[in-house]
């Protein structure tokens, strides 16, 4: 589309492909072509800027905004003073060569100038399709092919990031850098209709998906006490023995803040927060183990409730104490294994560690730093382990943001995250022993993964029954439903499916 209107406008456009612009001897067939079609005054790839760079040459990738006083944006722009296109208004030749003297004298490699437009309410954007068509300036849905991908629209890397942060920030839609690249508007107009009918559900609640950032806010929140057993502030009834507690992803008891005043036993949390020695499902339950059995003295029964990826824990400790004798209750917020591997599946589509490594830092730099996504992911390449790609991550941060991910041990909850990540993707309950535990299960009327086993695959693992109950919520507000406080105070309640190993 855009090379035919390129060649309209007299454009002598000469194609290359299959070539490694980084390759030296790709790079001088590609110079040596562009030579015989005239002089080249310029090298407009960030490949081959960023090699230079590091081979100790001088290069400079610039990411410019929409440019006035030149150009077919400029002749579009008419008397209209507050033109705006990706996001931006246009910015003067005068402007940029005034920025371009700063970036000359400056050390990074990539830099950005842009006049970022004020953001106002816009009646026309209605949906995921519109804002995709205002981002990219496509004013007929129509006057396009639907599976033309957003790149041959047009999309560069500045629009690609707006488009991901307005799926975030607006819709609530969760995608890769590779997922931004492969979309086209068909895909676009079938996750508008599936959001459309997740919003029937309930009008209220917009944040419908878990994701890996929803994750990372609760990594990323404040610290809480970094011991590993915490009780919870609970009202207990005379003769109630305890329960154990196992939080989500982010490790800390204060995740059950709205259930403990509530709740009529005793009752310890176990918090793992940015403990990421222990690299197994099995090794993180055997160092709760004897915290548990150290209060079980006197009893044969226990009650575990794990959320999240504290459920995958608290399948593997209720393995261990069944093998000890004890008999119990299991209850289980909104996660199992199957799940779990669900979720990482559609959030970090990946197909190999390599990949799933990548895709959870630039996800990362999407959701909390917007910039160096390009340059992240061309240093995450050249890197041969974890260790090398965090500090990569870190190394391309500017120092304001360097600072702030320092200073809240971000480095921590980082490799904390990428350990249980990991965790969950190896742990296999199914060739083990079936548990002899009866499981009650609750899942969210807004679910936190697309298409999941209705039981979450946990009549695999056990050959006792298994209580399903949906109630209001999305994955966050779940653990505010009365139904599950009735459960732990072993309250009767309705309206649960069973299901039985056959």
């Amino acid at each position: 589309m855009r090379i035919n209107l390129w060649k309209s406008c007299g454009v002598n456009i000469k194609i290359l492909v299959g070539l490694d612009a980084a390759d030296r001897d790709a790079s001088e067939l590609i110079v040596k072509t562009a030579i015989e079609q005239g002089p080249v005054d310029g090298i407009f790839n960030l490949a081959v800027s960023l090699k230079d760079v590091e081979e100790g040459f001088p290069g400079l990738a610039i990411q410019w905004g929409a440019i006035g006083d030149v150009g077919l944006v400029a002749e579009m722009q008419n008397e209209d003073k507050e033109f705006v296109i990706g996001g931006t208004l246009l910015q003067r030749i005068s402007s940029c060569l005034q920025e371009l003297n700063g970036f000359l004298v400056q050390d990074k490699a990539v830099v950005a100038s842009m006049v970022v437009a004020a953001k106002r309410g816009d009646s026309d954007v209605n949906n995921i399709v519109d804002a995709v068509l205002k981002i990219l300036c496509i004013k007929d849905l129509n006057s396009i092919n639907q599976h033309t991908s957003l790149p041959e629209l047009g999309m560069d890397s500045m629009t690609a990031i707006e488009i991901k942060q307005t799926l975030e920030r607006e819709y609530d839609v969760y995608l890769t850098a590779s997922d931004i690249r492969n979309l086209n508007f068909a895909k676009l107009i079938e996750m508008n209709n599936k959001s459309t009918d997740n919003s029937n559900l309930n009008e209220n609640d917009t944040n419908q998906i878990l994701s890996i950032t929803n994750m990372l806010r609760q990594l990323f929140g404040e610290v809480s006490s970094t011991e590993l057993a915490i009780p919870l502030k609970t009202n207990p009834a005379e003769d109630r023995g305890e329960i154990f507690f196992l939080p989500g992803i982010e490790g800390y008891a204060d995740v059950f803040k709205t259930l403990e005043s509530n709740i009529k036993s005793p009752a310890t949390c176990f918090q793992f927060a940015l403990i990421y020695e222990l690299k197994t499902v099995e090794a993180m339950a055997n160092s709760f183990l004897p915290l548990i059995l150290d209060k079980l003295k006197d009893r044969s029964d226990f009650l575990l409730v794990g959320y999240s990826f504290g459920s995958v824990l608290a399948i593997e400790l209720t393995r261990m104490l069944e093998a000890k004798g004890f008999i119990g209750r299991l209850i289980l917020i909104d996660g199992a294994p199957q799940h779990l591997k669900i979720f990482i599946q559609q959030n970090l589509r990946s197909s190999s560690q390599e990949e799933l490594d990548n895709n959870i830092l630039l996800d990362i730099m999407n959701a909390y730093v917007g910039l160096n996504v390009v340059e992240l992911e061309l240093e995450l390449t050249k890197c041969n382990s974890w260790d090398e790609k965090l500090n990569a991550f870190f190394n391309v941060l500017s120092p304001e943001h360097k600072e702030l991910f320092l200073k809240g041990d971000r480095r921590k909850a980082i490799h904390s995250l990428h350990v249980r990540l990991q965790a969950v993707m190896a742990y296999n309950p199914e060739p083990m022993p079936y548990l002899r535990t009866p499981i009650t299960l609750f899942k969210p009327q807004l679910p936190s993964v697309l298409n999941a086993a209705y039981d979450y695959g946990l009549k695999n693992i056990t050959e006792a029954k298994v209580d399903v109950h949906t109630v209001e919520g999305n994955h966050t507000t779940i653990l505010g439903a009365k139904e599950i406080l009735m459960a732990i105070n072993g309250e009767p309640f309705e309206n649960a499916a069973t299901i039985k190993k056959t």
